[in-house]
């Protein structure tokens, strides 16, 4: 099972990547990013629903987007919580982990 587990990161991996290309595009039109998923065309689910997305802060020059397991994807405990943050509109830092720590290795391997 922690095989299937960890394939299922790319689900929130892909989903985190389609919300920096929808911000993009959203802030090319507006003075700020939104956190608000529906703004973008897209709703809390990732794309296989193995993770739920939230847009937790955005400013005129970033934002951060969350990607939470649920149901049994929650058993993989080390990337629980995989989050992108973009900031000064040009810096893209990966985390992932229960705390969001900063080990993107782990979680974000392609």
């Amino acid at each position: 099972q922690s095989h299937i587990r960890k394939a299922r990161r790319v689900d929130a991996q892909a989903s985190l990547q389609r919300i920096q290309l929808e911000q993009v595009r959203w802030r090319a039109h507006h003075d700020t990013y939104t956190t608000t998923l529906s703004d973008l065309g897209l709703t809390n689910s990732s794309g296989q629903a193995y993770f739920q997305l939230s847009i937790a802060d955005a400013t005129s020059d970033g934002f951060l987007a969350v990607a939470s397991a649920v149901g049994d994807q929650a058993r993989d405990t080390d990337c629980q919580l995989m989050q992108l943050r973009l900031a000064n509109a040009a810096t893209v830092t990966l985390t992932s982990g229960n705390a969001a720590q900063t080990d993107a290795p782990r979680c974000w391997k392609q």
